[in-house]
C-alpha cells in the first residue's frame, strides 16, 4: 500500500495526473480475486485517478471466462500476456491466439510482451555455466535477436487471431524495426510502446563494478548495449506517421522522470515540437485505452488534468531530491530542460513547486470501455473491405461458371472468405499408392513410344536389336562371380566379396588385407537390417532364465548366467545367423576371458551393424563390466531385433564356427571379501560343489547311456546352475543389507543402547554345532570363488 503511494506521488510530482497498474495473479489464481485485492489496496491510498491494466499468466476456460466479467463488470479493457517469464507467467502460442481471438471477441486492448521466453531460459541456463551470475547476464541471456523474433512472431498470431495487438515494452533497433514494417505493410493492425529509460539510457551499466548500481538498470527486455538505440527509438516516437502507436511508460522506478529524459531528448534535440510531445505522452494513450476526449485533452466536459511545464528552466536529476524512494535515480546527474511547476487533477490542484496538495484515497478509480475507436474502428473497416472483396469474387465466380448469383449472409468475414467448395460425393480411394520409383524410360517388356525410323536402307545406329524377352544365348552359362571393392581406386581393399564357385575366374587369394567370403554373402547386396528402437510387450515379460534357454538353444552353447554374454562372441554368431556373411567368425574371439578380448568382439559387432544399417550405438563400457542390469537391457533389444530380422532359414552353429569351443566368459563381477562373512552366513562350499564338473558329462555315452538321457542330465544341470545362481544373487543382497546395519550399529558401538546390543547379538548369532573358520581358510576360500566364478 505504501509502494502504491509513493508511486502516484511520484507521478503527480513529475506531471502524470492519471496512471493505469498492473495486476498479475500467480500462475492459477483467480484474475477476480487478484483484482478485488489490489483495488481493496489502492482506493485507500490512491491520490491521483487509476485505472487498471489485468495481466493473463495462465491460460484456461476459467480465464476465458473471468476476462468476460471483468470487461463486464469491474472495468477492466486491457490484459496483458507475456511470451518472456518461462514457467512463471509465459503463455505458450496456441495459448497466445486462444487469448488473443478472447480479446477481440471483448472488444479489449491486447497488450503482449514478445520475447522468446524459450530460449531466453536457455540462454539464462548458458551464462550460469560459464559462471555469470551479476546484471549484465540479463543482457548477454536476451540479445535484441529473440525479441525481434518474438516481436514479428507475436504480430503474425495477432493478424491470425484478426486482433489489434499492442506490444509493450520495445528495447531494441531490431524490434522496432519489425513493428515498423508491419505497420507500413498493413498486414496486422499493430501498436508499440517503450519506456522512457529504453528511450534514454543504454545497457553499459550492467558492467558497473557496483553489483547494487548495475541491479538497479535491470528490466525486461534488458536496455541495449548499442548506444545508438535511444536515438533510435526516440526518433520512431518522433515520426508523424507512427504518432498512433507510441506512448511512454516507465518500467524501473522512474516515473517522476517520466518527461524530464524526453524532455532532454526531444527538445534539445529537435525531434519533436510541443504538439508531437503532448500527442506522444498524453493524447495517444488516452485514445487507445478509450479514455479520450475526457482525458488527453482540454475541452468544456472534459476533467481538466493540466500540467504547467517552465522549459526554459534546466534541472539536474538526483536521487536527493526524487519522490519515488530508492537508492538510486537512473538518470543521476542528467541534466534536463524543462520542469514541471504544477500538476491540477480534475481541476484540483495537487502538487505545486514540490508540495502536495492532495489527501490519500482522494484519487479516483477509472472503468475502462471497450471497443476503443482508435483500435477497433481500423479492424472494422478491414473487415467491410474484406466482405466486399469476397463478395466481389464470389460474384465473378458464379458469372464465369454460369450459376445462380447466391450471397450467404453473415456477420463474420472469416465466414466470407473461407467457404468450402461444394462437390459431387465422392466414394472412390483417396490417393493411388505406387512404387514410389521414378520414370526412368520403358521397363522391362515395355514397347518402345518411338518408331522405328531406316533411311535409304541403312541401319539406324540408335536403335539396338538387344532384347531382354525371350530366351538368350547365355541362358545355360552359370554366372561369373561379382566383387565389390571396398575403397576407391588407388586406394587399400579391406574385403573383398565373391559369389561363385569358379576358381579360374575368381579373385586369387593373395597377401594383402583382402578377403573373400563364399556364396552366402550375395544376400548383404539384397537385405538390410529392420531397426528396432524399444523392446516389445512380449521380450520385456521373458525372464534371465528364458532368455538363457532361447541363446543356448538357438547357438547351442552352455551358458548359465547373462553376465556372460559380456563376451559379445554370441552377438557376433547371431548377427551370421540373420545375415549370413556380415560377420567373419573367425575373427571373434570365442574363448574370450580378458577385458579387451571383449571389446574386440564388440567391435566385430558394431561393424557389422554399421554394414547391415543398424542404427544401435552398443555400450562397449558397460557390457564388458559383467553387470547383470547392462547386458540384461541389451539382450532384451536383441532378442526384439531378432524376432523382427529372423527368416527362419535353417543354421548349424557348430558348423558355422568351425569346431571353435565357445567358453562362457568369467564372471567380472566384483567379488566381496569381508571378514564378516562367516559370522552372518555359512561356507558356500556346498553350493560350489553343484556347478564344477561339466564337461565330464560326455562320459554318460561311453559306457552305455543314451543321448536322450545326456541330454536330460544336460538340462538338469542347467537347471541347477541357474538356481544356484538366483541364491546366490539373493545372498548377495541380504549380504549387503546386513552388512550396512552392521556398519551403523559399529558406528555406535560406545553408546549404551540396549536396542543395538540385542541388534549386534543376532547378527552373530551362529547355528547350533557352528564354529567360525580362520582367517586362512576364509582367504582361501575366497580364493577358490574367484577361480571357480
Amino acid at each position: 500500500c505504501h509502494l502504491f503511494l509513493f508511486l502516484v506521488q511520484a507521478a503527480l510530482a513529475g506531471g502524470t495526473t492519471m496512471v493505469i497498474g498492473h495486476v498479475l495473479p500467480e500462475k492459477n489464481e483467480s484474475l477476480l480475486e487478484a483484482y478485488e485485492k489490489t483495488r481493496s489496496q489502492a482506493d485507500n491510498k490512491a491520490c491521483c485517478d487509476y485505472a487498471l491494466h489485468m495481466g493473463v499468466t495462465w491460460w484456461g476456460p476459467k480465464v476465458r471466462a473471468e476476462m468476460e466479467s471483468l470487461v463486464r463488470d469491474k472495468g477492466i479493457n486491457s490484459f496483458q500476456m507475456f511470451m518472456a517469464y518461462k514457467d512463471l507467467f509465459m503463455l505458450r502460442d496456441s495459448e497466445l491466439f486462444q487469448a488473443l481471438q478472447n480479446c477481440k471477441d471483448i472488444g479489449a486492448v491486447a497488450r503482449v510482451l514478445a520475447e522468446n521466453g524459450e530460449l531466453v531460459a536457455e540462454g539464462a541456463k548458458e551464462a550460469l555455466d560459464l559462471g555469470i551470475s551479476g546484471p549484465e547476464g540479463i543482457e548477454i541471456s536476451r540479445p535484441e535477436e529473440l525479441e525481434a523474433e518474438a516481436t514479428h512472431r507475436a504480430i503474425t498470431i495477432a493478424n491470425r487471431a484478426h486482433c489489434p495487438i499492442y506490444l509493450v515494452n520495445v528495447s531494441s533497433m531490431s524490434a522496432g524495426n519489425v513493428l515498423a514494417t508491419a505497420k507500413m505493410q498493413g498486414k496486422a493492425l499493430v501498436h508499440g510502446e517503450t519506456t522512457t529509460a529504453h528511450a534514454v539510457l543504454n545497457g553499459l551499466q550492467y558492467y558497473h563494478q557496483d553489483w547494487a548500481h548495475a541491479a538497479a538498470y535491470v528490466t525486461v527486455p534488458p536496455l541495449r548495449l548499442d548506444p545508438n538505440t535511444p536515438n533510435y527509438l526516440m526518433s520512431l516516437l518522433g515520426k508523424q506517421r507512427s504518432k498512433e502507436n507510441r506512448k511512454i511508460r516507465s518500467a524501473i522506478g522512474a516515473v517522476t522522470n517520466l518527461y524530464h529524459g524526453a524532455d532532454r531528448n526531444v527538445f534539445v534535440g529537435g525531434k519533436m515540437d510541443e504538439n508531437r510531445f503532448v500527442a506522444v505522452t498524453s493524447s495517444n494513450a488516452a485514445k487507445i485505452y478509450n479514455l479520450y476526449p475526457r482525458k488527453g485533452r482540454i475541452i468544456p466536459g472534459a476533467d481538466a488534468d493540466v500540467v504547467t511545464t517552465r522549459f526554459s528552466v534546466s534541472r539536474t536529476i538526483s536521487v536527493d531530491n526524487q519522490v519515488q524512494g530508492g537508492d538510486y535515480n537512473l538518470y543521476e546527474s542528467l541534466r534536463c530542460h524543462g520542469v514541471p511547476l504544477v500538476t491540477i487533477s480534475r481541476g484540483r490542484l495537487v502538487y505545486e513547486n514540490g508540495v502536495f496538495t492532495c489527501s490519500e484515497g482522494s484519487g479516483k478509480f477509472y472503468p475502462l470501455r471497450t471497443f476503443p475507436d482508435y483500435l477497433y474502428k481500423k479492424m472494422v473497416q478491414r473487415e467491410k473491405r474484406l466482405i466486399i472483396l469476397c463478395v466481389c469474387v464470389h460474384l465473378c465466380t458464379c458469372v464465369s461458371a454460369s450459376l445462380p448469383v447466391c450471397l450467404p449472409l453473415s456477420d463474420s468475414p472469416q465466414c466470407q472468405a473461407l467457404k468450402a467448395v461444394e462437390r459431387e460425393p465422392y466414394e472412390g480411394d483417396v490417393a493411388v499408392m505406387h512404387s514410389g520409383k521414378k520414370d526412368c524410360g520403358p521397363c522391362d517388356g515395355d514397347t518402345p513410344t518411338r518408331p522405328h525410323t531406316k533411311h535409304g536402307g541403312q541401319r539406324d545406329l540408335h536403335e539396338s536389336s538387344f532384347s531382354l524377352s525371350g530366351s538368350q544365348i547365355d541362358d545355360k552359362t552359370p554366372k561369373r562371380s561379382s566383387a565389390r571393392i571396398l575403397a576407391p581406386p588407388g586406394g587399400r581393399s579391406s574385403g573383398i566379396w565373391s559369389s561363385g564357385n569358379n576358381h579360374n575366374g575368381g579373385l586369387e587369394h593373395s597377401n594383402t588385407a583382402s578377403e573373400i567370403t563364399t556364396e552366402k554373402d550375395s544376400c548383404l547386396n539384397t537385405r538390410m537390417a529392420v531397426n528396432v528402437h524399444a523392446t516389445s510387450v512380449s521380450c520385456d515379460t521373458l525372464s534371465r532364465h528364458d532368455m538363457l534357454a532361447w541363446l543356448n538353444d538357438s547357438l547351442h552353447l552352455t551358458y548359465t548366467k547373462i553376465e556372460q554374454l559380456c563376451s559379445g562372441a554370441a552377438y557376433c554368431q547371431f548377427m551370421d545367423m540373420l545375415f549370413p556373411g556380415c560377420v567373419l567368425l573367425k575373427k571373434v574371439k570365442f574363448q574370450a576371458k580378458l577385458e579387451h578380448e571383449f571389446i574386440h568382439n564388440f567391435k566385430v559387432l558394431q561393424a557389422a551393424f554399421k554394414r547391415m544399417g543398424v542404427d544401435k550405438i552398443i555400450p562397449v563400457e558397460k557390457l564388458v563390466k559383467g553387470k547383470f542390469q547392462d547386458n540384461f537391457e541389451f539382450v532384451q533389444w536383441f532378442k526384439k531385433f531378432f524376432d523382427a530380422n529372423y527368416d527362419g532359414k535353417e543354421y548349424d552353429p557348430l558348423q558355422a564356427r568351425q569346431g571353435q569351443d565357445v567358453n562362457p566368459a568369467p564372471n567380472p563381477g566384483p567379488q566381496r571379501h569381508s571378514p564378516t562373512v562367516p559370522k552372518i552366513l555359512p561356507t558356500p562350499q556346498r553350493v560350489l560343489n553343484t556347478t564344477v564338473h561339466v564337461r565330464k558329462a560326455p562320459a554318460l555315452t561311453r559306457n552305455g547311456g543314451t543321448d536322450a538321457e545326456l541330454l536330460e542330465l544336460n538340462q538338469q544341470l542347467m537347471e541347477l546352475k541357474l538356481t544356484v545362481d538366483g541364491l546366490e544373487k539373493e545372498r548377495d543382497f541380504y549380504f549387503s543389507k546386513l552388512r550396512d546395519i552392521e556398519l551403523i550399529c559399529q558406528e555406535h558401538e560406545s553408546d549404551t543402547n540396549p536396542h543395538l546390543s540385542r541388534i549386534m547379538d543376532i547378527l552373530y548369532a551362529t547355528e547350533d554345532g557352528f564354529a567360525a573358520p580362520d582367517d586362512d581358510e576364509i582367504d582361501g576360500q575366497a580364493h577358490l570363488d574367484q577361480d571357480e566364478y
